[in-house]
């Protein structure tokens, strides 16, 4: 399924998944389970939690970062926290 970001929510539309955020690729891999990249270097993923509304974000050491409540706050505490240290 191919997910974009034309406005402030998550459109689905097709059989694989991919999301751009500036240089901030996303992928879908399964259902409720996310990788980030940057330029070609794996950030790490987000991970839904089953039965509850909650977003695990992983380093790309498999370390966890944190917790958000949505897709997009998930995606974008990965982001923040990786490319700083990328940059």
């Amino acid at each position: 399924m191919m997910i974009s970001t034309n406005s402030a929510a998550l459109v689905a539309d097709g059989p694989a998944s991919v999301l751009a955020a500036g240089e901030v690729t996303w992928a879908r891999v399964e259902d409720d389970f996310y990788v980030g990249n940057y330029a070609g270097v794996f950030l790490g993923y987000i991970e839904k939690q089953r039965g509850t509304s909650t977003f695990a974000v992983f380093n790309g050491e498999a370390v966890l970062i944190g917790e958000r409540t949505t897709l997009r706050a998930a995606m974008t505490a990965l982001s923040e926290h990786a490319t700083s240290r990328i940059l």
